[in-house]
């Protein structure tokens, strides 16, 4: 059971259901609240969960000191961090361990492309792409602008594997792909020289592994066949890999932030 007293907010209902169950039934909060290493029997329900967020709090700084300066990306984080070490520790066939861990590592990264994108607008909207546009004449104009970004003739080829009607949406911050929100984060490179995440550029195996990501993810969550119609499964390295996928983005970020103070 990952997360199950709101350290995620994903699950907003749940979470309150939750919370409020537990706070009229004390011997379900104590049997929830000792599936965590935390053994205070003189704190209330409240305390412990606020204890408990502040352990998780304290957990994920300790890889990353400053992800304070994102803010919400602690829970997404710790419950990656969770999942990780559950399939590193599994054995057997647990699949749907591996499937879980792809999708919550592309959730992640979408999470922290929107809060990247929402903080470093692309200042020229005109200049993106119209959604009436023609595919061709679209993908003219994003490579314009991702080339004037100093994104690689082979990088902005994986970039233009996306939804270009997505693109103008994503750059506004709305509700958009991943690889949308991707897209117009390597767009605004243009508009900030010291863009956190142009170090990303000269990493071509990340930059591709987080594509890859962004396409397993999509498998995953939406249950897609393979060749023989059958559910695509993932092997364990494959979501390690992910996991590791996000890690590698993060630190670029973090990197980033700090350079700029």
């Amino acid at each position: 059971m990952h997360d199950p007293i709101g350290l995620s907010t994903r699950s907003t209902w749940m979470t309150e259901y939750l919370d409020s169950t537990c706070r009229n039934d004390a011997s379900l909060a104590r049997r929830l609240l000792s599936r965590f290493d935390i053994d205070e029997e003189t704190l209330d329900y409240s305390e412990m969960t606020a204890a408990i967020r502040e352990k998780a709090r304290f957990e994920v700084m300790a890889d990353y000191p400053d992800i304070d300066k994102v803010e919400g990306l602690i829970d997404p984080v710790f419950e990656l961090k969770q999942q990780k070490e559950t399939v590193g520790l599994s054995e057997g066939d647990v699949s749907y361990l591996y499937k879980s861990l792809v999708i919550h590592s592309g959730v992640t990264l979408e999470f922290i492309c929107k809060w990247i994108v929402e903080n470093y607008r692309v200042k020229r909207m005109h200049d993106l792409p119209d959604y009436r546009d023609q595919r061709y004449k679209a993908e003219e104009a994003t490579s314009q602008l991702l080339t004037r970004s100093g994104l690689k003739k082979n990088q902005i080829q994986d970039v233009l594997q996306v939804d270009l009607k997505k693109l103008k949406n994503a750059a506004k911050g709305k509700n958009s792909s991943c690889r949308a929100l991707l897209a117009a984060m390597f767009i605004s490179f243009a508009d900030y020289p010291h863009h956190p995440m142009k170090q990303l550029l000269d990493k071509p195996w990340l930059f591709s592994d987080i594509y890859k990501l962004s396409h397993d993810r999509d498998t995953a969550a939406h249950g897609e066949l393979d060749d023989d119609h059958k559910l695509v499964r993932f092997e364990k390295r494959s979501a390690l890999n992910a996991a590791k996928t996000v890690d590698g983005f993060l630190k670029i970020l973090f990197r980033g932030l700090a350079q700029r103070v």
